[in-house]
């Protein structure tokens, strides 16, 4: 009977330690279709689509600017469809910066703007674990 307490017990204790991992570390990543997420993807459905440097190419990459409505500033967004994040560059700052954190296997895969607001999709492509994520990111918005 004891053995079967301490068995119980460790069993337990590992579930609320994966538990904590898992509320800590945000992983696996939740996705929670909530009213503002579902008007997020609405928007980034009715955005306009940027085109690549040479339409048509997706292996051309982008490099557009975008003029911020009410301001004197304006964004350079550059992107390459390799393994690597979107960079933009405001005009009154002296260096561009990155728009993420690059994560292993990732890549920009399309590019929307609609007024203030840049949105990006980026996939992570991870062979050995099959797993294929798009996710959409603000770069500005007013």
């Amino acid at each position: 009977m004891r053995k079967l307490i301490v068995v119980v017990t460790l069993i337990l204790l590992v579930a609320v330690a994966l538990g904590v991992w898992v509320v800590i570390s945000g992983w696996p990543p939740i996705v929670i279709r909530d009213r503002q997420y579902l008007e997020l993807i609405a928007a980034f459905q009715k955005a306009q689509q940027r085109d690549h440097l040479s339409p048509g190419d997706e292996n051309a990459g982008w490099d557009f600017h975008v003029q911020l409505a009410e301001k004197q500033t304006s964004v350079q967004v550059k992107a390459f469809p390799h393994m690597t994040v979107v960079r933009i560059k405001y005009s009154d700052e002296g260096a561009e910066r990155a728009l993420y954190k690059y994560v292993d296997y990732s890549h920009p895969k399309e590019l929307r703007t609609a007024g203030n607001t840049l949105y990006v999709t980026w996939t992570e492509n991870h062979v050995r674990d099959q797993v294929l994520a798009t996710r959409i990111r603000l770069a500005w918005s007013s």
